[in-house]
């Protein structure tokens, strides 16, 4: 009797080992299952995050382009555009633009030594800088609003010069000075005069240099003027 009831008692440890490693087993088998739950809800929101930013990063990238695209199209087969076209037809003319005037004095001396006839003349010339339009370049970039605009450099166009004054002294024995002698001693400063003016004029890279910077304004100035519709236009002006 007592030996049956040993069997008993072995019997049901057994069956409450196999419980519990059951029970184990389904703990773990469920808390396998709630990792894999979890990680795979982090790594679902993660892609689907990555995936929102690679499609509104396409979108963007796919409207830029689709944009880009047939503004171009429009333009080049329909002469469709939200862009102001620049003009520079009312500028191209074959004349030259006036771009400074200076005016200088000379005093110039004639003498006759024999008679002891001293005379000085006041000139005053004037000399006007002018640009060739007819051999402007002009590169227009409608996309960028800007012009480039290439001309020669200003060269001397006129000079003008003109006696003003004249002083004489005669210290001759005789005081014999004669209005003909002051008349060729004029006509000789005359022309000294206005070759000393011109020389001036033609040789001073100071002119030359503020007929460029004023050259550079005035023809800016042009196509500012006839491209007031032009939003943020840029204009310069090059020599050569």
């Amino acid at each position: 009797m007592s030996d049956k009831k040993e069997i008993v008692t072995t019997d049901s440890k057994k069956v409450i080992i196999r419980m519990i490693i059951f029970i184990v087993a389904v703990i773990a088998l469920v808390a396998s299952f709630i990792l894999f739950i979890t990680s795979g809800s982090v790594a679902l929101d993660s892609a689907i995050k990555s995936s929102e930013e690679t499609f509104l990063s396409e979108k963007e990238k796919t409207y830029e382009d689709f944009k880009e695209t047939f503004m171009g199209l429009g333009e080049n087969n329909h002469h469709v555009s939200n862009r102001v076209d620049i003009d520079i037809t009312s500028i191209k003319t074959d004349n030259r633009l006036q771009v400074l005037e200076v005016i200088n004095t000379e005093y110039i001396n004639c003498d006759e030594p024999d008679e002891k006839i001293t005379a000085w003349f006041e000139v005053k010339g004037k000399g006007i800088y002018t640009v060739n339009m007819e051999a402007a370049e002009y590169i227009i970039d409608n996309r960028h609003s800007t012009v480039s605009v290439r001309v020669p450099r200003p060269e001397l166009a006129i000079t003008d010069s003109v006696v003003e004054n004249k002083f004489f002294v005669d210290d001759s024995i005789l005081k014999n000075g004669s209005v003909a002698k002051g008349s060729r001693l004029y006509e000789e400063a005359k022309v000294k005069g206005a070759n000393v003016i011109k020389e001036e004029f033609s040789t001073n890279t100071d002119y030359y240099e503020i007929a460029e910077e004023s050259a550079e304004i005035a023809i800016s100035n042009l196509v500012y003027e006839v491209n007031q519709g032009v939003k943020d236009l840029k204009v310069t002006v090059e020599f050569y």
